[in-house]
C-alpha cells in the first residue's frame, strides 16, 4: 500500500484514504514476497521493485517468477499499463523474484538490480545481476506495457554453484566493508559478498612512493583505469565464511561495463607494515572563524574554534586528545570531564589519512580585562589506555584586544541609565 492523495475516480489503482493498492491479475503469483526501490531512469523518482516468485510461464513451466517495475510518478495511475513493466524468467520452479537488492556496481549512475532465484536448478538456487544500463535502454525506455524474458537481458551475470543450496533466498546490501569503494551484499546460507576491484586483461597502473628506506615505503595513491570494454568497474565475490573458498572462476564480463560506466577509482591500498610505521601518529591543528589574529572581546556572545585531528599513520584503536583551555568559559565540546580539562576520545578505528573534528563553544558574553588570551592546549595520545603513554603537546593562543571607546560608550549609557532610575525614585 502507497500514500496517495486523496482521489474519488475510480480508473486506475484502487484508492482507499491516504494509501493506493498496487493490483496483479494473476493468481497465486506471490506477488508483493519481495519489494525493493531505485532510481532506475535518473528522472529522480524511485521506480518501485515488486518480486512475484510463483508466477508461472504457461510455455516453460511453473513458479519461473516475475520481477515487476512500476515507474516513478503519481501513485494515482501506478497501475496503468504505461507504467508497468514485467521481467519474466522460463526456468522451472526457480522463483525468481524471491529477493530484491540494487547497488550500482559500474559507476554509471543506473542501479543495478540483483533478484534471486534460490530454487533454481534444482534447489541449488542463483542471484541475477541486471544491468542498469540495460534496464534503462531495453525495458523502462520502452513507452508502453513490456513483458522482458530474462534470458533476452544480455548483460545480465547470473551467479550459482552447486555447493550452495537455496542461494540467494535473502539478499541485503550493506556498507561498505573492506573500503574499496564499492558496497557490498550479503546473501543467506553465510555466504557473503565482497564488492571488489577485479583486475583487466591490459591496465595502466600509475603509483608513487616516498621515503628513502625500505621500511619506509609507503604506497601513497593508486590509480587504476580499465582499457578495455570487456572489463568491470566492481563486482561481487562470493565468499563463504567456512571454508574461505573465493569463487574465481567467473568471467571477467561479470557485471560488465557499458559506454556510460566510470572506469577511474582511486582507494586505499592494504599493505603490510614495519617497525613504527605500524603506530598510529595523530596531530592536531584548529581552525578559528576570524578574520584577524585576535579576539575583539564584546564582539560577539560566543566563539567556536575547531580542532582538527588527523592520523598520518597506521590505523588508531585506542587514540585520545586531552584539551585544556584558559581564558573563557566553555559552553560546548561533546567530550568527557578529565581532571582540569576534557578527554576526547578518538572514533575507533581512526585510519590513516582520516580526520576527526573537536568544535568547542566558548561564552564570551562577559568578558574580563583580568584575561588577556585565550589558551587551548591539547595533549595527543597514539595509545591512551598504556600505563605511561607519551604524548604529542600542542598549544593556539589568541590574544583579547579590548576597544576602550565602545567600553567606555556602555560604562556612560550604564550610568545615564541608574541617573535616570534614581530621578524616577527621587520623584
Amino acid at each position: 500500500m502507497l500514500k496517495a492523495p486523496a482521489d474519488k475516480s475510480r480508473g486506475g489503482a484502487l484508492s482507499r484514504g491516504k494509501y493506493v493498492k498496487i493490483t496483479d491479475d494473476v493468481v497465486g503469483s506471490m506477488f508483493g514476497a519481495a519489494m525493493g526501490s531505485a532510481d532506475l531512469n535518473n528522472d529522480g523518482l524511485s521506480e518501485l521493485l515488486v518480486g512475484a516468485p510463483a508466477q508461472d510461464d504457461l510455455e516453460r513451466g511453473s513458479e519461473t517468477g516475475a520481477l515487476h517495475i512500476y515507474l516513478g510518478g503519481d501513485v494515482r495511475t501506478v497501475n496503468e499499463d504505461i507504467r508497468h513493466r514485467i521481467i519474466v524468467s522460463s526456468e522451472d520452479r526457480s522463483r525468481f523474484g524471491s529477493a530484491i537488492a540494487t547497488s550500482d556496481v559500474d559507476g554509471d549512475n543506473f542501479p543495478e538490480i540483483f533478484v534471486s532465484a534460490p530454487y533454481e536448478g534444482n534447489g541449488i538456487g542463483a542471484v541475477y545481476i541486471l544491468s542498469g544500463f540495460e534496464i534503462n535502454e531495453m525495458v523502462i525506455s520502452k513507452h508502453k506495457h513490456k513483458h522482458t524474458p530474462l534470458a533476452t537481458l544480455k548483460r545480465t551475470q547470473k551467479i550459482s554453484r552447486e555447493e550452495f543450496k537455496t542461494f540467494g533466498y535473502s539478499l541485503q546490501n550493506i556498507p561498505d566493508k573492506n573500503n574499496n569503494g564499492c558496497d557490498d551484499l550479503k546473501a543467506t546460507n553465510e555466504v557473503i559478498g565482497n564488492g571488489a576491484q577485479i583486475e583487466a586483461s591490459q591496465m595502466n597502473i600509475q603509483w608513487t612512493v616516498s621515503g628513502n628506506k625500505l621500511e619506509e615505503i609507503r604506497c601513497k595513491e593508486v590509480l587504476v583505469k580499465l582499457t578495455i570494454e570487456t572489463s568491470l568497474h566492481c563486482l561481487i565475490l562470493l565468499h563463504n565464511t567456512v571454508t574461505d573458498l573465493w569463487l574465481t572462476e567467473f568471467n571477467t564480463r561479470w557485471a560488465m561495463i557499458s559506454s556510460q560506466s566510470s572506469l577511474e577509482s582511486s582507494l586505499e591500498v592494504s599493505r603490510h607494515c614495519t617497525g613504527k610505521d605500524c603506530d598510529p601518529d595523530l596531530i592536531v591543528d584548529i581552525s578559528w572563524p576570524l578574520s584577524e589574529d585576535f579576539y575583539q572581546l564584546d564582539s560577539s556572545d560566543s566563539l567556536s574554534p575547531l580542532l582538527k585531528v588527523r592520523n598520518r599513520g597506521n590505523s588508531s584503536f585506542e587514540a585520545c586528545v586531552l584539551v585544556r583551555v584558559s581564558g573563557a568559559p566553555v559552553l560546548q565540546i561533546d567530550c568527557g570531564d578529565y581532571i582540569d580539562g576534557y578527554k576526547c576520545h578518538m572514533p575507533k578505528p581512526l585510519k590513516r589519512n582520516a580526520g576527526y573534528e573537536i568544535p568547542i563553544t566558548f561564552n564570551m558574553s562577559q568578558p574580563s580585562t583580568q584575561q588577556k588570551e585565550l589558551r587551548i592546549q591539547a595533549s595527543v595520545f597514539d595509545f591512551c589506555n598504556q600505563a605511561n603513554a607519551t604524548s604529542k603537546e600542542f598549544e593556539w593562543i589568541m590574544p583579547y584586544k579590548v576597544d576602550i571607546d565602545q567600553i567606555l560608550v556602555k560604562r556612560l549609557s550604564f550610568i545615564s541609565l541608574l541617573c535616570l532610575l534614581s530621578v524616577v525614585i527621587t520623584f
